[in-house]
């Protein structure tokens, strides 16, 4: 039998949003996966692999004993030479740390993990939890929804009270032009430092206030209309979240996509928000017009995620 694959995500909203209680959406995103495998150590990669692995489970035996972990086994396959093979991207904001957590957790975990897509919110809330505390090993603190997410390997909506819920996206208009992108802005980023300028304007009242009034409400607007299929004023509130990080969390926009993200809101012809924590990796977008977004980006690779 062939290794399960673990597949990255995309966090479409909800962005430092999350940080403060805001809805968000995270799905699935198939072009990149992950497997652990065990076998002969003979490149560099999958050492690497392997000493990472075996430095999560030296975190674990230190900050996370559980009765319920195989920590033998876990252990004599590192011995074995355990690693992880995975095309996903590090410092992409798609959930290359989650998908191994994902993996270890399923492995070596002594739960039942199966008919997840069938679970209610409080099982999906637990198993969250206990995932953040695992995938904090990366990350210093995780909310542990990208692992959450890798597990359930479909669309999950947070509501601002904590509930999770599987939901569906909108079914693909096909012969609409109007929808939501992905382009690669080829620069990678480190989560841990943007989340630290993120809490020291947070220390602002004046950011505070506005970061709720603007950003936060219109990512709950977006999230509520990819739930409830409705999009009347979904652009004006994407641009409001293009806008907001622009001019208010400008280190989270890589050097070389300021341009872009001003050609943009300055053309109306398409906005761009910030995949996770920004500073580069994926960037997520809106346009009315795709057709005409993918020839103003062409040297960006570009993709529809979803047409409405």
């Amino acid at each position: 039998m062939s290794p399960k694959k673990f597949f990255s995500k995309l966090l479409l909203f909800g962005e430092y949003g999350i940080l403060k209680n805001s809805k968000a959406i995270t799905i699935p995103y198939k072009s990149f996966f992950g497997s652990l495998k065990i076998g002969d150590l003979v490149d560099n990669n999958k050492k690497q692999s392997n000493e990472s692995i075996k430095d999560l489970y030296n975190y674990l035996i230190k900050s996370y004993q559980r009765k319920n972990f195989d920590y033998n086994r876990f252990f004599e396959d590192i011995e074995n030479g355990l690693f992880f093979e995975s095309s996903i991207p590090i410092g992409y904001g798609i959930g290359s740390s989650g998908a191994l957590v994902a993996a270890v957790y399923e492995k070596y975990f002594l739960h039942e993990t199966s008919n997840l897509l069938t679970a209610n919110s409080d099982k999906l809330v637990d198993l969250k939890k206990e995932l953040s505390e695992i995938e904090s090993f990366y990350h210093g603190k995780s909310s542990g929804l990208d692992p959450l997410n890798c597990m359930v390997g479909a669309p999950l909506f947070v509501d601002s009270d904590g509930t999770i819920k599987i939901i569906s996206l909108p079914k693909q208009n096909l012969n609409s032009n109007r929808g939501i992108f992905i382009i690669d802005s080829g620069k990678s980023s480190k989560t841990d430092d943007l989340i630290k300028i993120f809490h020291e304007n947070l220390k602002d009242g004046n950011f505070n206030q506005i970061f709720h009034s603007e950003f936060i409400s219109s990512t709950n607007y977006c999230a509520d209309s990819i739930v409830n299929y409705e999009f009347d004023s979904f652009k004006k509130n994407f641009r409001t979240l293009s806008k907001f990080v622009y001019h208010k969390l400008t280190p989270m926009i890589s050097k070389n996509s300021l341009h872009l993200w001003k050609r943009g809101l300055d053309s109306n012809l398409y906005f761009l928000k910030l995949c996770g924590s920004g500073g580069g990796g994926f960037l997520i977008g809106f346009s009315d017009d795709l057709k005409k977004a993918k020839k103003e980006l062409i040297n960006h690779e570009f993709e529809t995620l979803i047409k409405f």
